[in-house]
């Protein structure tokens, strides 16, 4: 379950780094001769900002512990957690409402799918960034599209989509406010490694008549 988290979350923030100084958006326009920063604006000072992280497992508190020193205030939503190292513990809605950027670290359960819906999508803020580095299927896609396509939110970055790969007719892949990854947040040679060396340490574990470190009953 923790081999990697330090590459999720490391994923998750550079994600929002990206967004904050809208790195992709600009690379285009500077490709396509069409930039003037008339049409990166606005920018809000990182320093100023507030970060909501939905979700405060493995990922999430790492992540929470990245992001911290980086930003005004980090709220958090999970309700089996009651107090938040360093964050704030708010309602789902306040969170949406309130931050500038929102951090999806979810499984995916009955009561997770489509947590993020349209309704608490349209309670964000227009400029208001949502990063999805946990599981497709937690956030209204469809919604989401929409509202960036209107403007009425910032962007997106989405390493983990409902369907994939990505549908050739996703508008997720017409929107220069998306940055898409391919489910590799977990990815590093060192996560492979720790994965593949903490399974065979639960099997040596057993084969020596002792609990595993992770067993699941």
């Amino acid at each position: 379950p923790n081999y990697c988290t330090d590459e999720v979350s490391n994923h998750a923030l550079a994600m929002l780094l990206a967004l904050n100084r809208k790195l992709l958006l600009t690379h285009r326009l500077i490709v396509e001769d069409r930039y003037s920063i008339d049409k990166i604006r606005p920018i809000i000072r990182l320093k100023d900002s507030t970060v909501g992280i939905v979700g405060m497992g493995n990922m999430g508190r790492s992540f929470g512990e990245k992001v911290r020193p980086l930003v005004k205030r980090v709220l958090v939503y999970d309700p089996y957690v009651d107090h938040p190292a360093g964050c704030e513990k708010v309602e789902l809605v306040e969170l949406c409402a309130t931050a500038d950027y929102i951090s999806l670290h979810l499984p995916l359960l009955p009561e997770t799918r489509n947590l993020i819906d349209r309704q608490l999508l349209e309670v964000m803020k227009p400029t208001a960034c949502v990063i999805n580095t946990g599981r497709g299927g937690t956030l209204d896609e469809e919604a989401l599209a929409e509202l960036l396509r209107d403007g009425r939110l910032g962007g997106a970055g989405l390493d983990v989509i409902e369907t994939e790969p990505l549908p050739q007719n996703s508008p997720l892949r017409e929107l220069s406010n998306v940055i898409l990854t391919g489910h590799n947040a977990w990815y590093s040679e060192g996560s492979i490694r720790e994965l593949k060396e903490t399974a065979a340490r639960q099997v040596i574990q057993i084969l020596e008549g002792n609990r595993p470190n992770y067993a699941i009953a």
